[in-house]
């Protein structure tokens, strides 16, 4: 390590030397032709600039020769191990091993090339019983069975008291309100009550149904349906729906008036829709 750092700084200072030596040389040449200091100092530091640029380039190209050169003869090797491996005849018997000429690189060879087969092979075992595993159909424990049944049997109990919510939506809206309009109601309904969405809403305008009909009716099916919406949900929701019949009332007024006046107006209060 001393000796090529050693041989790296003698290379490196002869460069330098050679430069600042060239460098005065022209430099007196060009002061003697009547050039004046300054001129002659910036030939001489680009004189040496020169230099160290060319000899940059040199150690470049040098590099760049050695590592094409290695690439060259490591192909060149490759190669030549490829031809001696497929020269092993593949099938040797016991009784003709010792006749046969063979050269000490391919019995060197011959154990490291049993090795990876026989790891190949159990590679090879460990996938398929892997997969064989994976195949085998997972079976539930009864508590988790239990469980998914218990989640279909609620999903089947919410998606009855949609669809029930449904038909008493267009039974009680029949008479104010266009198809269209009670279709896309029930849209708006069934999203808001299922995932508490109140989105890309288009907002229904009637005219025989006042603020409390609609207050009885958004709470009848919120407490029929009992999801995760709260009161002021269900009073963001009406006036989004229906802000021109809303439009001079504000939400605490709205979720705190939803049961008020039970028996009066065109939809009364229901405590249980069923009956």
């Amino acid at each position: 390590m001393k000796q090529n750092y050693r041989d790296i700084l003698i290379q490196n200072l002869a460069i330098i030397i050679g430069g600042v030596i060239t460098g005065l040389g022209v430099r007196l040449i060009v002061l003697e032709k009547g050039a004046d200091e300054f001129t002659a100092n910036s030939i001489f530091w680009v004189i040496n600039f020169v230099f160290i640029l060319l000899y940059l380039a040199f150690v470049t190209f040098g590099i760049s020769l050695i590592e094409i050169f290695k690439q060259i003869k490591k192909k060149f090797y490759n190669k030549n191990n490829v031809e001696k491996q497929e020269a092993v005849p593949n099938d040797v018997s016991i009784d003709n091993f010792e006749k046969l000429e063979l050269n000490e690189e391919p019995l060197q060879n011959l154990p490291t090339i049993i090795e990876e087969e026989k790891l190949t092979s159990e590679v090879e075992n460990e996938i398929s019983n892997t997969l064989l595993e994976a195949e085998k159909p997972v079976e539930l424990s009864d508590i988790e069975k239990i469980r998914i049944q218990a989640k279909s049997d609620n999903e089947k109990i919410l998606q009855g008291k949609l669809d029930f919510i449904v038909q008493y939506t267009k039974q009680k809206f029949a008479p104010y309100a266009s198809d269209e309009e009670i279709l896309r109601f029930c849209t708006y309904l069934v999203n808001f009550l299922k995932d508490g969405k109140i989105e890309n809403v288009n907002p229904i305008k009637v005219e025989v149904l006042g603020t409390i009909d609609l207050k009885h009716f958004g709470w009848n099916v919120w407490n029929h349906y009992k999801g995760k919406n709260e009161r002021k949900d269900v009073a963001k929701f009406l006036k989004t729906v229906f802000p021109y019949t809303f439009n001079d009332t504000v939400l605490p007024t709205i979720e705190k008036q939803l049961t008020s006046r039970k028996n009066e107006g065109l939809i009364k209060i229901e405590d249980n829709l069923l009956q």
